[in-house]
Formats: C-alpha cells, sequence, structure tokens
C-alpha cells in the first residue's frame, strides 16, 4: 500500500504500465502512484530498462541482487519485498534471499555498531 493516496486509473491508458504488468506479472505500487505524471513514469521506466533490464557487463541476475542488497542497505522493506518477488518470477538460481539477506543485515549491524563505538 502506499502512502499518497491511489487515483483511480484504466491500465489501457497507460501503456507503460501494461507493460510492466507483462514482464513481472503485477504493477508495483511505485509505478502506480505516479500515474498523475505518464512523463515521468515513461521516463523512469526507460531508464529502468537502461540499467537493469538490459544486458550488459553485469548480467540481470548480478543487477536484481545489487539492488536487492542496496535496499536492504538502506532499510527499505519495500523495495526489499519488491526485488525478493521479482527474484522469485524470473526463477533467478543462486543463493537463498534469506540467505543473502541475513548476510547483509549481519554486515549492516556490525557497521552500526562499530561506528557507534567509535563516535562514543
Amino acid at each position: 500500500m502506499t502512502y499518497i493516496r491511489e487515483a483511480p486509473f484504466n491500465e489501457a491508458d497507460f501503456p507503460t504500465l501494461k507493460l510492466i504488468k507483462e514482464d513481472y506479472g503485477f504493477i508495483p505500487n511505485f509505478f502506480k502512484a505516479q500515474t498523475a505524471r505518464p512523463d515521468l513514469l515513461d521516463a523512469e521506466v526507460q531508464l529502468v530498462d537502461a540499467t537493469l533490464i538490459k544486458e550488459g557487463a553485469l548480467s540481470r541476475e548480478l543487477k536484481e541482487y545489487i539492488f536487492l542488497v542496496c535496499s536492504a542497505a538502506n532499510l527499505s522493506t519495500y523495495c526489499v519485498t519488491a526485488h525478493c518477488e521479482i527474484i522469485r518470477m524470473l526463477k533467478i538460481q543462486g543463493q537463498s534471499q534469506s540467505r543473502l539477506l541475513s548476510t547483509i543485515c549481519r554486515q549492516i549491524c556490525r557497521s552500526l555498531i562499530r561506528r557507534f563505538l567509535t563516535s562514543a
């Protein structure tokens, strides 16, 4: 659920959202909340396509894991949930997400404790 009240919209009026739904099987609330500015929504989806979807020096799988790690490091439960779901839907093989998140959380906790102890 978004914190911004969703304005009712028809998916047929937003070809970009239709593409997202075809790719992922659902439309994340993050994109639904931006329907008031279709120009920005289109630009953002183009950016995501260029940086995440298209293969380049890094594979799509590695990029998804990087997004997942960054989301966890930023303590964004929404993004962690979204990227875990994307990884699951894309059937990306590798470390289990729970193991990966557990490792990330341990590293974040160590870093926060270290900062706390050195600032005291």
